[in-house]
């Protein structure tokens, strides 16, 4: 199941996957209701794919914390080394006193298929390119 609030985004990564339901969360929901809904879907999910800017958000990474559940963050901002093992606010954590092992950054095509294929049941064979 993948669940996002943005369609755009989320069509371009799971393009030619097979096994996956897009779920997108009720746009009449009262804004706290929809905001501890969410939350309570990512603690309940099996990996977490975060693409915020600078590397972090706290809202998916702390439920990502709490239970322990793989989190990829694919963004990449300007001068980022895509080679790092962290990128972005994730590089300045793992540099003065480290990254708890659940959080990870990267956000090259074959990283994120490898994401895909640790935390769950999808299907991504034949995927090539999720870049676009």
């Amino acid at each position: 199941m993948a669940i996002s609030d943005d369609d755009a985004l989320l069509a371009r990564i799971i393009k030619n996957v097979s096994n996956v339901t897009v779920i997108m969360a009720p746009h009449a929901m009262d804004r706290y209701e929809k905001m501890m809904m969410d939350f309570r879907a990512l603690l309940g999910a099996s990996g977490i794919i975060q693409h915020a800017s600078h590397g972090w958000s706290s809202y998916s990474s702390v439920a990502a914390m709490s239970r322990g559940i793989p989190l990829l963050n694919t963004w990449i901002g300007p001068g980022e080394n895509r080679d790092a093992m962290y990128l972005g606010t994730l590089a300045g954590f793992a540099r003065t006193g480290g990254c708890p092992p659940e959080l990870r950054s990267a956000n090259r095509p074959e990283e994120i298929i490898r994401f895909w294929k640790d935390v769950g049941k999808v299907d991504v064979s034949g995927v090539s390119d999720i870049t676009g």
